[in-house]
């Protein structure tokens, strides 16, 4: 691949400074979009689950706000499917999801019907070959000696995204943090 046709160059940036940082390697491909004016990709680092859940949900109404109350292609990665359940419980409980009506589904359940308005959660290990217009990782956790393959999982979720990318991790990989603008907001950069 020498042109990325769907990311852009901000998500790129962090593309390329993982492959470098991983393979040790300089990749060849640019954006094909040129506009600087794309969102940051942000980081939220917290301990408090509950946080990090209420600080996705405002991600997620500054996008709801910004394409004028329709949500665009969103979806969320977790470790793994035994989570799901509960993490879209608490997520589909916080103020914006229950206001706006928008709900949030079991990306690996095709017995659940979605609408228009939803936002799918999937097991990190699943993602390959899909495309969001925004992207989430939530509590994509590892031990030191697993750093490397935390970095591949969030390369390979930054490609899923093509314009807003959002990570929610412990103090214990705060390290990743250097990708990303820290606890911050879309619009307020």
């Amino acid at each position: 691949m020498k042109t990325s046709y769907r990311q852009s160059k901000k998500l790129l940036e962090v593309a390329k400074s993982l492959y470098i940082d991983t393979i040790n390697e300089v990749p060849n491909y640019k954006a094909f979009m040129k506009s600087s004016k794309v969102p940051e990709p942000l980081v939220y680092i917290n301990e408090n689950e509950t946080l990090k859940i209420d600080w996705i949900s405002k991600r997620i109404s500054e996008v709801f706000r910004a394409y004028g109350e329709q949500l665009p292609s969103i979806a969320i990665f977790v470790n793994d499917k035994g989570y799901i359940p509960g993490f879209v419980g608490k997520l589909q409980n916080t103020e914006f999801f229950t206001s706006n009506g928008v709900k949030v589904t079991d990306g690996t359940d095709s017995s659940q019907a979605t609408s228009e308005s939803h936002i799918s959660v999937y097991p990190i290990d699943l993602v390959k070959g899909m495309e969001f217009d925004v992207v989430f990782f939530h509590n994509i956790e590892y031990t030191s000696a697993d750093t490397d393959l935390l970095k591949r999982y969030i390369y390979v979720g930054v490609s899923r995204a093509a314009f807003f990318l959002g990570i929610t991790l412990g103090e214990q990989n705060k390290e990743i943090s250097k990708y990303f603008v820290q606890n911050k907001d879309w619009f307020k950069i």
